[in-house]
This record gives C-alpha cells, structure tokens and sequence, in this order.
C-alpha cells in the first residue's frame, strides 16, 4: 500500500499500481531537480567589491557616489560584464541582491542607477552607521527591474556625512582580501 497526494494535497491511500506511482513520483523529482538546477545554476552574476588585506573601501559623499565593484565571482548570464563600475546586462527581466558596506557616515542608501538612461531603478532603504563609532552597517538594494535594451547599470551611495577614506568600508585588516559590496543579480526571463 503507498500514500499519494491527491490534486487537492489531501493524503489517500492506494492499493494498485504502486510500481507506477512509485516511477511517476521519482520522474516528478527528477524533473523538479532538473528545473531547480537550471534556476540555481543559470542565469546569474555575483559581483563584489575586493581590496588588499588593510586597504580601505574608498569614498562616499553627501551626492551619490558610485560604488567600487571591481570583481567578477560568477558571470552566467550571457552578454553581461563587469568594466570600470559599471555593470552592463542584456535585456531582460532581473532580480537583484547588492548588501554595501557604509563607514561612519551617519544615514546613508544605496540605489541601483541606469547610467546609460540616467535613471533609478531600485533604491534601499535609509541604514545608519554612527559617527565616532567603529560599526560598518550595510545598505540593502533588493528588488525587480527590466531592461528593454542593453544597460549599463552602477551601484550608487549617498550619506549624509561624508567620509572620504573609508566610507565604503573600513578595513579589518584580519588576513585576505577585503570585501565592501556584494551584488548577486538573476535573470529571470528565459
């Protein structure tokens, strides 16, 4: 005898064709296993920001500044790179996840901004890191946008006391690279 789920996810005994549902349910999970694979192995870029061990983040001032993202960690979206900043994606539907260091610089978000049709797409929400303290509290851009054409994308920063040394993070200087950004997007159309 074998459980089953009916379509209304109710749990019914059934008494025949065990061999076939047992075939049927392991085909369902390997269908399953094959779409998750290519939904957590495809379309996706992982970028950050890294410096040498005691090198400090960079600047961020009272206007948007653009963030250093100088690394690649992972690039399987086709067409999309990473040059000078600026992050450049095909068209496309995309969700986005970029977590940004801030170093004593009071209030201070982060946007992502389409410098190629100067526009915003998505902004975080206001985060603080105390003045005269030693915390680095991050910004947190999370969201949805869609590019109807290749775009050149920048992380941006504004706060609202600048720090022109280590404002983007502040070294720890613990051993290995130091890292102030990362920004992890999926393409979600396909």
């Amino acid at each position: 005898m074998a459980i089953t789920l009916t379509s209304t996810f109710s749990l019914r005994k059934q008494d025949k064709y065990d061999l076939d549902w047992h075939l049927a349910l392991n085909q369902n999970f390997d269908d399953i296993d094959s779409i998750m694979g290519i939904i957590l192995k495809g379309q996706y870029m992982h970028l950050s920001h890294e410096e040498s061990a005691g090198v400090d983040g960079g600047p961020i001032s009272t206007t948007w500044t653009t963030r250093n993202i100088n690394t690649v960690v992972t690039n399987r979206i086709s067409g999309a790179s990473l040059a000078s900043n600026l992050i450049t994606l095909p068209a496309g539907t995309y969700r986005i996840r970029a977590v940004v260091n801030a170093y004593n610089v009071e209030y201070h978000r982060a946007r992502l901004y389409d410098a190629t049709n100067s526009a915003d797409l998505l902004i975080s929400r206001v985060s603080r890191s105390r003045s005269g303290t030693l915390e680095q509290q991050p910004a947190e851009i999370v969201g949805e946008f869609t590019l109807s054409d290749i775009t050149d994308l920048e992380i941006q920063h504004i706060c609202e006391v600048e720090n022109l040394t280590s404002g983007q993070g502040k070294a720890a200087n613990l051993g290995g690279t130091e890292k102030y950004a990362d920004v992890e997007i999926f393409k979600i159309d396909w």
